[in-house]
C-alpha cells in the first residue's frame, strides 16, 4: 500500500468524534436520505459540516456525488460498530497504525504531520479523533500515547516496589502512596469515551463552551449508545419508584 498517496488523498478529521457519531446516530433516527449535504447537517455548525462531510467521504461513507454508500448504510444500522470502525481506520491511517505499541508521542504526531497538518491545535484534535475512534476497536495503542482526557488513554501508574519495612524504617521515609485510582474503572469503554468528549475545564472558575449543536449531537449519541450497550429491565416500572396509585 503507498502511504504516500493514501495521506495525499485522506485528510483526517479533527472534529470531535462524538459528533461524527452523533450524526451518524441522527441518520439512523430519521432514515439516511439520497444525499448528504449541508441541508440535512443543517443543525450543525458551518466547521461540523465542512470536517463531517470530508470525514464520510474520506472514510467511504459518501461518494464524490455525496451520495451514501452501502457501507454507511451497514455504519448506521449496525448494532455493533466497532468492526467497521476498525475496517475505516485501517484503510485511512495505515501509516499511523504501523507505528506499533512501542510508538511514542512525538512518532504519532510526526506521522500526522504527514497528512499536512501543522499547527498544535488541528493536530492535537486530528489526533484525538483517532483516538478516540480506535479505542472502540481491537487496534492496539502505544502506552506512550498521551491521554486525551485526564485519566484516559489506557495509561498505567507503575507500582513501586516496597522496600521492607526495616530498610523503611532506617531511612525515615514513609512508603510511597499507592497509584490513583481509575476514575472510569468498571466503565463500558464507549461510556468512557462519551464522557471524554465533553468540553475540558481548563479553567475551574470558567464554564467551558459547549454550542448547542455540539450539545444536541452529544445527547443523540448518548441515547444512542446508552440503547447499544444497556438492557432495558422487564415491565417498564417508573424510575422514581412512584405511580398512580401513590395516594
Amino acid at each position: 500500500m503507498n502511504t504516500e498517496t493514501d495521506t495525499a488523498e485522506f485528510q483526517p478529521p479533527y472534529m470531535s468524534w462524538a459528533t461524527f457519531e452523533g450524526i451518524l446516530d441522527q441518520l439512523k433516527a430519521n432514515g439516511i436520505p439520497d444525499l448528504i449535504d449541508r441541508s440535512v447537517l443543517d443543525n450543525k455548525s458551518g466547521a461540523d459540516q465542512t470536517q463531517f462531510l470530508k470525514a464520510a467521504e474520506g472514510f467511504k461513507l459518501i461518494d464524490a456525488a455525496k451520495a451514501p454508500t452501502e457501507r454507511m448504510r451497514n455504519f448506521v444500522n449496525a448494532e455493533d460498530r466497532s468492526a467497521l470502525i476498525e475496517e475505516m481506520l485501517r484503510e485511512a491511517y495505515p501509516g499511523v497504525i504501523a507505528l506499533g505499541t512501542g510508538a511514542t508521542q512525538a512518532m504519532l504526531e510526526d506521522e500526522f504531520r504527514k497528512f499536512g497538518y501543522e499547527g498544535a491545535d488541528t493536530l492535537c484534535k486530528a489526533i484525538t479523533f483517532y483516538l478516540n475512534a480506535a479505542r472502540q476497536t481491537n487496534i492496539e495503542l502505544s502506552q506512550h500515547f498521551k491521554a486525551t482526557r485526564p485519566g484516559a488513554g489506557g495509561r498505567r501508574t507503575p507500582r513501586r516496589t516496597r522496600k521492607s519495612s526495616s530498610n523503611s524504617n532506617a531511612n525515615n521515609n514513609p512508603p510511597p502512596p499507592p497509584p490513583p485510582a481509575d476514575p472510569y474503572e468498571g466503565l463500558h469503554p464507549a461510556i468512557v469515551t462519551l464522557v471524554k468528549s465533553l468540553p475540558e475545564f481548563e479553567d475551574q472558575s470558567e464554564k467551558p463552551e459547549f454550542a448547542e449543536a455540539d450539545r444536541k449531537a452529544w445527547f443523540a449519541y448518548a441515547e444512542a449508545t446508552f440503547n447499544l450497550i444497556y438492557s432495558q429491565p422487564q415491565g417498564g416500572s417508573s424510575p422514581s419508584g412512584g405511580g398512580e396509585d401513590e395516594e
